[in-house]
């Protein structure tokens, strides 16, 4: 909340807060915030059939509650979120009659945000910047920039995403202008090709010095660049290797909770870098999501660093089924409410 109403704007979008010198931006901790909640929920309502309606229910009002409070942070992040949870109500085993509610109150909840977001006034100094290019190119006269700064409606962050949309649509074409509003894309499609299959090198990347923002939401283009297609499949492949990693641990574990825990952080992490790459590549519109453990960053280094720590601790301290000793302590450890069984594991049914 502190981030949409009374945040700093950075590259024209005010998603951080600035505390003792120092940026934050609030939506890489919510991300971790929810799986931490939903895996405690989701642990509690635990049954041999599945999740409790009240622990759906629950979920899906934590999940839509955070969505609202940081429904001007940017819908990359929100659809981050959807796509998480989901994917950890389906570990646990949801009914789909109940997965389907859940998708009905994502889509409802989801459209009247956007349509917030839409009618929201958002207008940043970039806003108005292009505003008033637009208006003195069409008219060719000062006057025109002084009409444009008393005009009350003004191009804001839905007219961003609109132009985003409608770009990647359209796609890009070798004999497009290079302008502010694809130089991005351009630059990264460069860099793409400019990398083959095995690369240039590491450090010989020649789009790195001209690609907006290469250190951090257009860093895989440069990993391509650098390694070639063997390298981007790499990265992709080190990123699946993690989940499927995770999914075997939370396989062996004995309770609930910890196997939502480290298959939530997991889900998490993977669901970023996938979002990140196929951004890069042009599957997806563009948006400002950095690759988790690569990109340049302060917060996201951290939420992303906490969760693979949540994981370790996991995958180190954990009881596992067959080992009767270290389940009995491990259930005198945990709360009586979240001492559910991990029925995922056959040994636990």
């Amino acid at each position: 909340l502190l981030s949409s109403f009374m945040g700093v704007e950075i590259n024209g979008a005010q998603r951080a807060i600035r505390i003792a010198g120092m940026t934050i931006q609030p939506a890489e901790i919510v991300k971790l915030t929810v799986v931490c909640l939903l895996a405690n929920i989701l642990g509690k309502n635990q049954t041999p059939g599945g999740v409790t309606n009240r622990g759906v229910i629950t979920a899906a009002i934590v999940v839509m509650v955070f969505c609202l409070c940081m429904f001007k942070d940017g819908m990359t992040n929100m659809l981050l979120m959807f796509v998480v949870s989901i994917a950890m109500m389906l570990i646990g085993g949801i009914q789909w009659s109940k997965l389907g509610m859940v998708l009905l109150i994502y889509v409802v909840g989801g459209g009247a945000i956007y349509v917030m977001k839409d009618i929201t006034p958002s207008t940043t100094e970039f806003d108005r910047v292009k505003k008033e290019q637009a208006m003195l190119a069409s008219a060719g006269t000062p006057s025109a920039i002084s009409d444009a700064g008393e005009q009350k409606t003004l191009t804001g962050r839905g007219e961003t995403r609109k132009g985003r949309i409608k770009r990647f649509i359209e796609g890009v074409h070798p004999d497009d202008k290079i302008d502010d509003m694809n130089r991005q894309v351009i630059f990264s499609k460069f860099a793409l090709a400019n990398g083959g299959v095995f690369g240039q090198g590491p450090g010989n990347s020649r789009e790195s010095a001209r690609l907006p923002l290469a250190f951090s939401d257009y860093i895989y283009s440069i990993i391509v660049e650098d390694m070639g297609m063997v390298g981007g499949i790499a990265v992709l492949l080190l990123f699946l290797l993690l989940v499927a990693r995770a999914g075997r641990i939370a396989y062996k574990c004995s309770r609930a909770f910890p196997a939502f825990l480290i298959m939530g952080c997991a889900v998490m992490i993977v669901a970023q870098a996938l979002v990140h790459m196929a951004i890069v590549t042009g599957l997806f519109p563009v948006s400002g999501q950095p690759l988790p453990f690569i990109s340049k960053g302060g917060t996201s280094v951290i939420v992303m660093s906490a969760a693979l720590g949540i994981m370790l601790s996991v995958a180190r301290f954990a009881a596992h089924s067959g080992d009767k000793k270290q389940i009995s302590a491990e259930m005198q450890s945990l709360p009586e409410d979240m001492q559910a069984a991990n029925f995922s594991n056959r040994e636990e049914q």
